[in-house]
């Protein structure tokens, strides 16, 4: 499994801003394949967010990150943040329970 890890700022505030932007980025993603969940993680009085996406494999974030959906999201997400995000690819380590 991979992640892919957005950190954005929208600033002081805008809580109800983070969360379209998450709405809108999960609706995108939702749409490919190898695309398995979200999450945001808020703080809010600092007006910092990150989005962590989970997929199937690198080829599948990597086959969303070049489509058009991708590209769309991409140019309206510039216009919604106070500064350039941080954008990382990771590779999801789960210690097994046993």
């Amino acid at each position: 499994m991979f992640a892919r890890l957005l950190r954005f700022d929208v600033g002081f505030g805008y809580p109800e801003l983070a969360e379209e932007i998450a709405r809108q980025t999960e609706a995108a993603m939702a749409r490919h394949p190898g695309y398995r969940s979200m999450q945001l993680l808020a703080d809010y009085l600092g007006g910092r967010y990150v989005l962590i996406s989970y997929w199937d494999s690198d080829r599948h974030l990597s086959d969303f990150s070049y489509s058009d959906d991708a590209a769309q999201l991409e140019r309206w997400l510039d216009s919604q943040m106070l500064k350039v995000p941080f954008v990382g690819t990771y590779a999801v380590y789960q210690p097994s329970s046993a």
